[in-house]
């Protein structure tokens, strides 16, 4: 992001520039799974300039961020059969 539009951009900085993601399934068995993930994202800043005009009083914006994310899931499979498909008989 320009130095000189960091003004527009203080409800959503989006300044993150390096990330790292983690995530996996743990299979509880044929029908049922656990999911989960993380992401960090590294501290970046950006810092103003003249980004703020003089019309609203003149300065600079400086904007940092960085995140933690966490996510679990659970999945449940329904097997069902296609149409027309027939299933394997156990005998």
């Amino acid at each position: 992001m320009p130095r000189s539009q960091t003004f527009f951009n203080v409800l959503a900085p989006g300044v993150i520039r390096y990330h790292f993601t983690l995530g996996g399934t743990w299979n509880l068995d044929a029908k049922n799974e656990i999911d989960f993930d993380y992401q960090r994202a590294f501290r970046s800043a950006v810092n103003g300039l003249d980004s703020i005009p003089p019309a609203f009083g003149g300065g600079e914006v400086n904007l940092n961020l960085e995140e933690n994310s966490f996510g679990v899931g659970y999945s449940h499979k329904r097997l069902r059969r296609r149409c027309g498909a027939r299933l394997p008989v156990e005998r």
